[in-house]
């Protein structure tokens, strides 16, 4: 790829990106409208639409505090990896 086309290619990429960062924004907001309205009610129905706002739960594995407290087991377990991280900035 040329230069010139390199360029355009990268203005194109971050031009969507800057949309999609503002997109994402407004669906957030518009998100936290929903959720401010359903208060404590967790479903809603709205003509062909079911809104729903449950609580989740969940049990996760503490990394940091197993780390902490058993190093040796967190070594023996741990395998490296390289990956490839893409960014334009």
């Amino acid at each position: 790829m040329k230069r010139s086309e390199l360029k355009k290619v990268i203005a194109e990429y971050q031009e969507i990106s800057q949309q999609i960062n503002q997109l994402e924004k407004r669906k957030t907001y518009l998100a936290e409208r929903v959720k401010r309205h359903m208060g404590d009610r967790q479903e809603e129905r709205l003509d062909d639409f079911i809104i729903r706002f449950q609580a989740v739960e969940s049990n996760r594995f503490d990394l940091s505090s197993f780390k902490e407290q058993h190093g040796d087991l967190y070594k023996a377990f741990t395998r490296h990896t390289i990956t490839r991280r893409f960014s334009i900035a």
